[in-house]
């Protein structure tokens, strides 16, 4: 199983460092990451999507060309970059894309339309899982998202408190004693 992480840092896998994991970093700069977001959640329908989003599919049918299966985690961005680009395999008329999940963490997208989108292009194999802190309103607002946990945050620290490579620290503050991060995803039925 081949591991994309869209948006995130570069870890290695936690319970298994030989799989192969592909990271799509962030920008490195806030100004520049929402005008990146708002562009691609915009724009991408009207004049084609990212260079990011070609690649992800570029990735995707190649792992399925040599037998993985993609197993996908999202952060906040990276959903818009998978989402487009999936959209993008629909529209193409694929309808055996090789993912078996993907997990959305605060994000943009509405789970709901990502689990539409790849019902279609996976032949309905695909299962999306979306987590979303009570005070992240990327997730909420803008991508219309239930919530599925969390304390009582800021905004900042709601969304950026996502996965397990949070510290201690922050991740107790932000999802509540011994949780450690884990979101606490929560299964969007087709």
């Amino acid at each position: 199983m081949l591991r994309y992480h869209a948006n995130s840092l570069a870890r290695p896998h936690p319970t298994n460092p030989t799989q192969p994991t592909v990271v799509n970093p962030h920008t490195g700069n806030v100004i520049s990451e929402v005008l990146y977001a708002a562009w691609d959640k915009t724009m991408a329908p009207v004049f084609g999507i990212s260079n990011a989003s070609e690649m992800r599919n570029e990735l995707v049918m190649q792992a399925g060309a040599q037998g993985y299966v993609v197993d996908e985690v999202n952060f906040s961005r990276g959903n818009i970059t998978s989402f487009n680009g999936q959209q993008q395999l629909d529209r193409e008329g694929i309808t055996n894309a090789p993912i078996s999940q993907v997990q959305m963490n605060g994000s943009p997208i509405n789970a709901q339309d990502m689990q539409g989108v790849m019902d279609r292009t996976t032949g309905g194999k695909a299962q999306v899982y979306q987590s979303t802190h009570q005070n992240d309103w990327v997730s909420t607002g803008i991508g219309n998202n239930p919530q599925t946990g969390g304390q009582p945050s800021s905004f900042i620290d709601a969304h950026t408190g996502y996965g397990p490579n949070t510290p201690d620290k922050e991740s107790n503050a932000v999802w509540g004693p011994g949780i450690k991060s884990q979101s606490l995803p929560a299964w969007v039925q087709p």
